[in-house]
């Protein structure tokens, strides 16, 4: 799995950079909006049946902060399935996100972000259920590369479901 999210992130990049170019621009603007899709290592000690999916809108609320730097408001879910011995459980993450965005190089948004929300946990022994809710504060630090003005290729890391995620952000 490991080889193919990396054999994929590499053939994305190559194609991006030989087909198109992105013009010199705010990757993050007033009003963009961006929605990425990704997957991931899982942070659980667990072993992973279903790896960390996740799907994240962001929209740019404030722009020229600090020059090139701007704020995002929007949401994250994340989702991942797991078994230990006779133990099987899924969990998923729902909440708002903020983050706060500076291009130091055209081209790649770098970003910090925090998500705050609800974090439910079900798990499956020996045909009992338990499930459990909580409220989990998570932190990321990523980056976004434009390959076109409409399409880019990001990476995260942070606590979360995911410590480490890669995926496809779509621009609008």
């Amino acid at each position: 799995m490991k080889k193919f999210i990396l054999s994929a992130l590499c053939s994305l990049t190559l194609l991006g950079a030989a087909t198109h170019q992105a013009a010199a621009q705010d990757v993050f603007s007033h009003d963009d909006q961006v929605l990425s899709v990704g997957v991931g290592l899982s942070s659980s000690t667990y072993e992973t049946t279903f790896p960390p999916l996740s799907i994240t809108y962001e929209r740019s609320v404030a722009d020229r902060l600090i020059q090139r730097g701007s704020f995002g408001l929007g949401g994250v879910i994340e989702f991942r399935g797991y078994t230990q011995g006779s133990l099987n459980g899924s969990a998923i993450f729902i909440g708002p996100r903020a983050s706060f965005h500076y291009e130091f190089v055209d081209n790649l948004d770098t970003y910090i972000a925090a998500h705050a929300g609800f974090h439910y946990q079900t798990r499956f022994v020996d045909n009992d259920t338990k499930s459990k809710v909580g409220f989990m504060p998570y932190f990321t630090v990523g980056i976004r590369y434009a390959l076109s003005p409409g399409f880019g290729i990001f990476g995260e890391v942070g606590t979360g479901i995911s410590v480490l995620k890669v995926g496809a952000s779509f621009s609008f």
